[in-house]
């Protein structure tokens, strides 16, 4: 299994709030391999090697969670792409958890490079994330949050704040900091069920709010 390490250099952490087992089972899984990490010396050494040995080390740990990536996450380890898939998730943890995790990318200036040149928002295609400029008009509260921007196009639109995204500590302490101010939201497209008109209804989720 090829692990894509692209992830270790965007900050996408889109884990919903709601949905702790999925975060439970990352942590579990990402501690249990920065175990495995700590007896790694992949200083100076090429990008192949650092991916097949970060490789070599997730396996074990994942195919030991076969089932329970199954069950949580809706994957079966049945290809290359499903590993590509669960390698993503992991290793956005290990960065957050995992101090050995990142530091092999920090001693291979080189290679870390290589990756930002080729991929650039390669990760948000892949899970979908779309993204708009904006001007944030206010934050209107209730059972569930939105923020309603204004697009340069004008345009009015609400952005739900349903999971956690990049940028919503921030937003938590200072609200009113962030306000009539202009912003890149990022955001996925999701159908959710609308009893009133008896139908589904695609409502955009907020994944994120930077320069």
């Amino acid at each position: 299994m090829r692990i894509v390490i692209t992830f270790v250099l965007l900050s996408l952490s889109i884990i919903s709030q709601g949905q702790m087992t999925k975060d439970s089972l990352l942590r579990k899984m990402a501690d249990e391999v920065c175990v495995e990490l700590q007896d790694l010396d992949l200083k100076g050494k090429s990008r192949d090697k650092i991916e097949m040995e970060l490789g070599m080390a997730m396996m074990p740990i994942v195919f030991k969670y076969e089932k329970d990536i199954d069950k949580t996450f809706g994957i079966q380890l049945k290809g290359e792409k499903d590993g590509q898939a669960i390698g993503k998730l992991l290793g956005v943890q290990l960065v957050k958890s995992c101090p050995t995790f990142l530091n092999f990318f920090l001693e291979n200036p080189e290679v870390t490079q290589e990756i930002v040149n080729e991929n650039d928002d390669s990760m948000d295609e892949e899970l979908g994330i779309l993204s708009k400029k904006g001007t944030l008009e206010k934050i209107v509260k209730g059972e569930f949050t939105y923020l309603q921007i204004k697009s340069l196009d004008g345009k009015t639109e609400k952005l739900w704040w349903l999971e956690h995204f990049e940028g919503a500590d921030g937003l938590l302490k200072s609200p009113n900091d962030f306000l009539n101010k202009t912003y890149v939201f990022k955001y996925t497209e999701k159908e959710v069920y609308n009893s009133v008109l008896n139908d589904y209804i695609k409502v955009k989720i907020l994944a994120g709010i930077g320069d």
